[in-house]
């Protein structure tokens, strides 16, 4: 009867520790569960959090441009109208504003360094004018051959110079202009894209059927972005320019094209039609040229023609010896 109670006495201490057993298994189980269900928590609200900074990051620091956006302004497979609010606050983001530094000529003291008498043909038409506006494209260094230079150093004017070369644009920014200025071309179909741009100082431009430059011996290729120039002039709020030159190596024509005529004013232009083929100037080439910058100022019914420069022989056809040809505005005149 003993050896009974003990036998009985004995399972049930078996019974009770497995019972024990299987709700400690089971209190692990759980939890482990509920460390699983905090644990999966913590990294969603890591993950939304985190989402959440993504998010925010843009209005912390500014207009930040997105990636999507910028690539669409290089690739260029489609349609961006000229005042599309992202597009011109990502130019007004490239742009560098006027130094506050003296004008620094590296290369010659002297301030109309312009090509063919650009600087003074101009500013006998604008009566000597002071505080002006002026745009050069095709700035180059901003000192050698630079038609906008006198206007900074002599006139006190202020404008926009605009450089596709970067290696020309850094040197530009050595020189300490007055003016704002972008690293870029202008694109001649009025299409936002990256362009193949040969890297040859002030011989560079634009791969293009259109080049009429000498080019470059050996030049190497960079893809340089262009916009179009009627977004670039609203990144600045532009409705008047006093003087513009023109000066791209071939794609004048196709430029002149894309002008807001009826939004911006400017009072005179002078524009490159000296046309090179093989490096060598080519004749029949630069009166087509010529002829054709005429047919866009004559189309615009806005101007005159100046002459060219340097001035064409009395009694000779105007394209011949020229390099840039001069238009005024006739309601300026």
């Amino acid at each position: 009867m003993n050896s009974n109670k003990v036998a009985v006495l004995g399972f049930f201490s078996v019974g009770v520790l497995l019972l024990f057993i299987i709700v400690i298994v089971q209190d692990e189980g759980k939890v482990m569960e509920q460390i699983s269900r905090a644990s999966q928590r913590q990294v969603k609200k890591q993950g939304e959090e985190t989402d959440k900074k993504i998010v925010e990051s843009p209005e912390k620091f500014g207009n930040i441009i997105s990636a999507t956006e910028v690539k669409k302004f290089k690739k260029g497979k489609e349609f961006i109208p000229t005042n599309d609010p992202v597009l011109i606050e990502y130019i007004r983001k490239q742009m560098v504003g006027p130094s506050k530094e003296p004008l620094t000529l590296l290369q010659s003291q002297e301030l109309d360094q312009s090509q063919e008498g650009q600087s003074k043909r101009v500013d006998e038409i604008l009566h000597h004018k002071t505080g002006g506006f002026y745009v050069e494209c095709g700035a180059a260094t901003g000192e050698r051959n630079s038609n906008s230079l006198f206007f900074d150093g002599v006139r006190n004017w202020t404008g926009l110079l605009i450089e596709a070369d970067p290696k020309s644009y850094d040197a530009m920014l050595m020189r300490n202009r007055h003016a704002y200025s972008i690293n870029s071309c202008l694109s001649p179909d009025n299409q936002t894209k990256a362009m193949s741009f040969e890297v040859a100082g002030e011989r560079g431009g634009l791969e293009s059927e259109q080049r009429a430059g000498p080019g470059g011996k050996g030049a190497a290729n960079s893809a340089i972005q262009c916009f179009p120039i009627d977004a670039v002039l609203r990144a600045l709020d532009v409705k008047h320019i006093d003087y513009f030159s023109l000066d791209v190596e071939g794609l004048e024509v196709a430029i002149l094209k894309t002008f807001p005529w009826g939004t911006v004013t400017v009072d005179v232009w002078t524009v490159e039609f000296r046309t090179f083929k093989d490096s060598k100037m080519h004749p029949g080439l630069t009166r087509e040229r010529y002829d054709a910058i005429k047919e866009v100022f004559d189309a615009t019914g806005l101007y005159e023609n100046n002459g060219t420069l340097p001035a064409a022989v009395p009694g000779g056809i105007p394209s011949m010896g020229g390099l840039d040809v001069v238009y005024i505005r006739k309601d300026f005149v």
